[in-house]
Order: structure tokens, then sequence, then C-alpha cells
């Protein structure tokens, strides 16, 4: 019964990870809109903020939690011999990640070339929303915590 709720943890930690990732991208996303109403009134910025830093903080608390489950598991082992590699530095480890991995090459690509080109608050922030999604998903799907994720899950 505790390997239950272990995989329902585990599982349930990395959702919270992708939402709180999710939250901190669209908090970029709605900078531009809020600063721009931010004359008229605070809230909508101060609710940005806060969003900002509950998604920063989410990431930050589910990554340390995932890990933590993973380290106590004892029944998780890998074969390979990069496994200890952060997944910043890890590419192309399964076919989620070699999606990661490509959005990551194409928004920063088009971040660049967007920041270059164009003086669009409007058009940059929504590139650099969807960068910061796909770094953070491209860090989580590559590293050793979703692998410890998906043998639990039976993937």
């Amino acid at each position: 019964m505790k390997k239950t709720s272990r995989i329902d943890k585990s599982v349930k930690i990395f959702i919270s990870y992708t939402i709180f990732l999710g939250i901190l991208s669209l908090a970029f996303f709605f900078m531009p809109f809020v600063n721009q109403k931010s004359e008229e009134t605070m809230i909508p910025l101060q609710i940005t903020g806060i969003c900002f830093w509950i998604g920063i903080m989410g990431v930050i608390i589910s990554t340390v939690f995932l890990n933590r489950i993973r380290k106590k598991d004892s029944t998780f082992i890998q074969k390979k011999k990069n496994v200890f590699l952060v997944g910043a530095l890890c590419f192309f480890q399964n076919i989620y990640g070699m999606i990661a991995d490509v959005l990551v090459l194409v928004t920063g690509i088009g971040f660049v070339i967007v920041i270059n080109l164009t003086s669009n608050l409007y058009v940059q922030f929504s590139f650099l929303a969807l960068l910061i999604f796909s770094l953070g998903m491209h860090c989580m799907l590559n590293g050793i915590c979703y692998k410890y994720v998906c043998s639990k899950r039976g993937a």
C-alpha cells in the first residue's frame, strides 16, 4: 500500500511542477499587459508579481520534493552511466525530452530574432514566456526525476 501512495505522490509532484512552471511562464506573458494597466490600478501588477513568485517557488519546491522522494526510493536503479547529469545538460533522453529540446531551440532562436527585429513588448514577452516554459520542461523531461516518475507509473 505504501508503494501506491509513493507512485501517486511522485506523479502528483511532477504535475504540480508543470502547473507551477505554467504559472511562472504566464506571469512573464502578462507582464507587458499589466505594466500598461498599472497607471489605472496596481492590482493586475500585484497579481502578476504574486503569480511570478508562486510559480518560481512552486517549481523549486516541486523539484526538491521530487528529488528527495527519488533519493529515498531504494528500488530505483539506473542502468545508464550519465544518470547523474543535471537535466539541463542532457538532451534527447526520451520522446518528450526531444520535443522539449526542439522547442527550446526554436523558441530560443525566435526570442533572439524577435529581440533584435522588433520593439513590440507583447511579442518579446510571448517568446520569453514560451522559452521559460520549454526550458523548464527540457530540464525536467531529460533529467533523472522524470525517469523516476516514468519508472513508478509504468511508462
